[in-house]
């Protein structure tokens, strides 16, 4: 069985849905996450000039969400 892709355009929001990071956090509770224990949240940190990384705003959105669901992220670098 392939397995399920949940995505959102950033260029037209689901009615009442205003921000980026709300979807973000919709996209989590769809997904059905249920933590417990450690979670490691794997990303890249960036580097000078580098314009291809993932937000801050979107990783503490992430981050929050494991932690409503019980679990205990830390953060690493790729």
């Amino acid at each position: 069985m392939p397995p399920k892709v949940y995505f959102t355009s950033v260029e037209a929001p689901p009615e009442g849905v205003k921000s980026l990071v709300e979807r973000v956090k919709i996209l989590f509770d769809k997904a059905g996450f249920n933590f417990n224990g450690l979670v490691c949240v794997k990303l890249h940190f960036g580097e000078p000039g580098n314009t291809r990384f993932l937000r801050p705003i979107y990783v503490k959105a992430v981050v929050e969400k494991i932690v409503e669901s019980g679990g205990s992220p830390f953060l690493t670098d790729t």
